[in-house]
């Protein structure tokens, strides 16, 4: 598995008009994202102006189709570059239905992986993308910096995209705007998130299916079928003569785009960033044995961390496991909020042992003192030095048993009795439930500041 790198007067690369050449579909998949011209709002909150979406594209470099989408805040990263690649293999009948939009399998028929992926060296040049390249054998291409001619087709792609959605967007980003005392576009966004990916998802359907690229370079074969230089077509054309694609199932590709880490596994359960994992499958396995300690790898979504994955087969099979119960208060947080509540429990516990603990012990340590003094000097006031060591120690099962007897007569209950002494009056049983009070948790604020005061007692 190695990164390639593009270089300009090759065969495959695009210079000026010249598209890259591919021999078929799938043998080289473009990814590229542009933050886009357009404010959105809070679909919770039409008033909150959320900000401009980044849309990521995947296009296939032999025909030209849109493979994969994904419109979010993520970015530009490998976060969502992971989410377009994932879209590359998702079914787009479903997909669409999400949107409410219905479409055949004919209108998208992209669901598969490619050959290699045409990327920026910032996205693809992780370690986040070296499994997808080791368990699925995917070539990582990376163009050079400052060479987005490079990744000419799909740059197309957004200029084309967001040229032609402008009239519909409001809150649209336009340069005659910006004069002084002009409109404010931002002001006038009224889209949410999800329509905007309905208006690209739209769009695209239109491109793939009836755009036609005039100067599209035809070969001769394609020439003789009288194929048309539409992307669709391109598409099922080269399908039946030559492609490169990959039947993958969405999930190993989750798999193999998410992050992944090293963890250690013993008899508590799969450990990772203060949290226990577990599952019954490996606990059949024997995992989870008392002196067994193992390094496994596994894959994360840091968006939440209910569950972590146990690659198995090289990357091509996983075990799901689940957040154990001690670990239950980090339930539906994402990595960085488990960080931010363990900082905080840390942060705690400082400032508890600091102010309270510490004193209780100093405290504890004197009252135990006090109770050890009075044992010692009774003990000198009372002892029979006549008796020897043997006799003192003869018997003792016996003296036990009587003391347990005394004892036991002691501790009897008397129900009905009441507790002042000086009355003979019996207690009368009732509702005495007392409610407790709500546990109210502290404020980080609040914690912060006593941080700070106790910083400044130590420093002067």
């Amino acid at each position: 598995f190695t990164y390639e790198f593009a270089t300009a007067g090759s065969n495959s690369c695009f210079v000026g008009q010249t598209p890259r050449k591919a021999n078929g579909p799938g043998q080289i998949f473009e990814v590229d994202a542009t933050v886009t011209d357009v404010y959105l709002v809070s679909a919770i909150d039409p008033n909150i102006i959320v900000g401009r979406p980044v849309v990521y594209i995947v296009v296939d470099v032999y025909s030209h189709m849109v493979v994969g989408l994904y419109v979010g805040f993520e970015g530009p990263s490998w976060l969502g570059v992971m989410m377009a690649i994932e879209n590359t293999v998702e079914n787009k009948v479903e997909f669409c239905r999400q949107y409410d939009i219905e479409i055949t399998e004919e209108e998208w028929p992209c669901h598969h992986m490619p050959e290699s992926f045409m990327a920026d060296r910032g996205e693809m040049e992780s370690k986040n993308a070296d499994s997808l390249g080791k368990a699925l054998g995917i070539k990582l291409k990376n163009a050079p910096p400052y060479r987005a001619d490079l990744k000419g087709i799909v740059e197309q792609q957004f200029r084309t995209l967001n040229v032609t959605l402008q009239p519909w967007t409001p809150g649209a980003v336009k340069k005659e705007y910006k004069k002084r005392g002009g409109p404010d576009y931002v002001l006038d966004a009224k889209l949410t998130l999800r329509e905007f990916t309905q208006m690209m998802i739209e769009m695209i359907l239109q491109r793939n299916n009836y755009h036609y690229m005039e100067y599209y370079p035809l070969d001769k074969d394609q020439a003789l079928d009288k194929v048309r230089p539409v992307a669709r077509d391109l598409w099922n054309w080269g399908i039946s003569h030559n492609h490169y694609l990959k039947n993958v199932h969405p999930d190993i590709v989750r798999l193999n785009v998410l992050p992944e880490a090293k963890v250690t596994v013993n008899r508590e359960g799969i450990y990772f960033e203060g949290m226990y994992y577990g599952c019954e499958e490996l606990a059949r396995q024997g995992w989870f044995v008392k002196g067994k300690t193992q390094k496994v790898p596994i894959a994360y979504d840091r968006r939440c961390m209910n569950h972590v994955y146990v690659k198995t087969d090289n990357g091509k099979g996983f075990i799901k496991c689940d957040l154990l119960a001690k670990s239950s208060r980090f339930i539906n947080m994402s990595l960085e909020e488990v960080k931010s509540t363990r900082y905080e429990e840390k942060l705690s516990r400082s400032l508890y042992y600091d102010e309270t603990e510490l004193q209780e012990e100093v405290t504890l340590s004197a009252k135990l003192e006090a109770i050890k003094k009075e044992a010692m000097k009774r003990s000198a006031d009372s002892q029979d030095h006549s008796l020897t060591k043997s006799e003192r120690k003869s018997n003792i099962k016996g003296t036990k048993a009587v003391e347990r007897e005394k004892l036991r007569k002691e501790q009897a209950y008397e129900l009905g009795k009441s507790p002042n002494e000086e009355t003979d009056e019996p207690s009368i049983p009732g509702d005495h439930v007392i409610p407790l009070e709500t546990y109210k948790p502290k404020s980080k604020l609040g914690l912060l500041a006593k941080l700070r005061e106790t910083e400044e007692k130590k420093h002067g």
